[in-house]
């Protein structure tokens, strides 16, 4: 993650692992049916602290490649502003 030590998101020791693993030709598919199953993983990801799902991951469905990239910008707007959002209060 030094890109993420570079911009100043992180600082030495706050990571503590990761991994990065890629296939080649991968994408991921859903079947007819599987979106109550889809929903239970979710909503259990949603109760990590640290961790957002954003639309293509969320929503089941296929979006460009604009859409996406608005998702992610949604995703780090919504990051940022828990940071920053003032203890029993809305945002600073």
């Amino acid at each position: 993650m030094p890109e993420l030590k570079e911009l100043g998101i992180v600082k030495e020791g706050e990571i503590v692992n990761f991994f990065v693993h890629r296939e080649q030709y991968a994408y991921h598919a859903y079947d007819h049916g599987c979106e109550d199953c889809l929903k239970i993983v979710v909503a259990y990801l949603d109760c990590l602290k640290n961790f957002k799902l954003i639309v293509r991951s969320r929503s089941f469905t296929y979006i460009d490649q604009y859409r996406a990239k608005e998702s992610g910008s949604n995703a780090a707007d919504e990051v940022i502003s828990e940071i920053f959002r003032e203890p029993g209060g809305d945002s600073a």
